[in-house]
């Protein structure tokens, strides 16, 4: 993927590549990301200083389980955050594996749903994780996304 010679060697329209010529993370994928982590989104939201209670009861849908389950998203996230040809070894290492720790965040969550006594709040997030499983499972462009990071200038 990082062959920065021409068109006809690139699978994807350049516009899909950043600076670096490494594929830029699609929408998608952020868009699964953000869900993956919606327990640490809730959680900032029914802390900030001026929710008071109109948002204070979206504490009531986080439970200390769903946030651990959602911790190799979280290292996802941060690979992705760290995503330049400067990155060490860690960010490497967690972005080759980002779709099994995704998928792992996911259906931990997926697992905690059923579990959930929610009503409508955990039917939403079941449906919500096997939605961004079949993502991350049937996306060739994310896997491709995965399996490139910016290369060191030569």
């Amino acid at each position: 993927m990082n062959d920065p010679r021409g068109h006809r060697f690139l699978p994807y329209h350049p516009d899909a590549y950043d600076e670096h010529f490494a594929l830029r993370i699609p929408l998608t994928l952020w868009v699964v990301l953000l869900y993956a982590l919606h327990a640490e989104c809730l959680l900032l939201l029914g802390h900030l200083p001026q929710a008071g209670a109109e948002l204070g009861y979206l504490l009531a849908y986080v439970a200390p389980n769903e946030l651990v389950a959602s911790l190799p998203a979280l290292a996802v996230l941060v690979a992705a955050l760290r995503r330049r040809p400067t990155a060490g070894r860690l960010p490497r290492h967690l972005w080759r594996h980002g779709a099994w720790l995704l998928l792992a965040s996911l259906v931990a969550d997926l697992a905690l749903a059923l579990t959930s006594r929610h009503g409508a709040w955990a039917a939403a997030r079941v449906a919500g994780d096997l939605a961004s499983i079949a993502v991350v499972v049937t996306s060739a462009r994310i896997r491709d996304t995965f399996a490139d990071f910016p290369r060191l200038p030569v």
